[in-house]
């Protein structure tokens, strides 16, 4: 039912049900693996699977779980090939950190965590699972912005001969 609903574009009807428990743990579950196939194919997906997802578990008050899907778009966002040479206009990593941000600010004071799983393609494969707060989002977030404004005025490192030289 779940797959029918997002392949015919009743996603809001999707998200409007009422689910018992164990329905909604089963949408959950399908939604989940949904999301997981379309952000490794790595491909700007046709259905943004990580965003009904999202959606799914917010409406159903699963913060931390929200901020679970979150943090992988997040993560495949940050290590893709295209990162480095990202344009400092684009928004998406931005939007993406913020609303990270304002998910794990939702579970409640000092209950903004999550515990991040190793992804595929994207961490090493001996990897744990980390421990991800609300705080070190906000750092991470903080030096995207440097990064990005150091990029716009002209300043990024240069690397040759194997050393990194910061040129201002």
């Amino acid at each position: 039912m779940v797959e029918t609903c997002i392949k015919q574009d009743a996603t809001t009807t999707l998200l409007a049900l009422p689910f018992t428990t164990e329905h909604a743990a089963h949408a959950d579950a399908v939604l989940l693996e949904m999301a997981r196939k379309s952000l490794a194919s790595g491909a700007t997906a046709k259905i943004p699977h990580h965003q009904i997802l999202y959606a799914f578990r917010t409406g159903h008050a699963n913060y931390r779980g929200a901020a679970e899907i979150l943090w992988e778009y997040l993560e495949r966002l940050r290590h893709g090939e295209n990162h480095q040479q990202q344009d400092p206009e684009d928004e998406t990593l931005i939007q993406a950190y913020l609303l990270l941000i304002n998910t794990l600010a939702c579970c409640g004071k000092g209950e903004g965590w999550l515990l991040a799983d190793p992804i595929t393609g994207v961490h090493e494969p001996d990897r744990k699972r980390k421990l991800v707060t609300l705080d070190e989002v906000r750092r991470e977030y903080s030096a995207e912005l440097d990064r990005r404004s150091d990029m716009l005025q002209g300043r990024f490192p240069l690397v040759g001969g194997g050393d990194a030289m910061d040129v201002f």
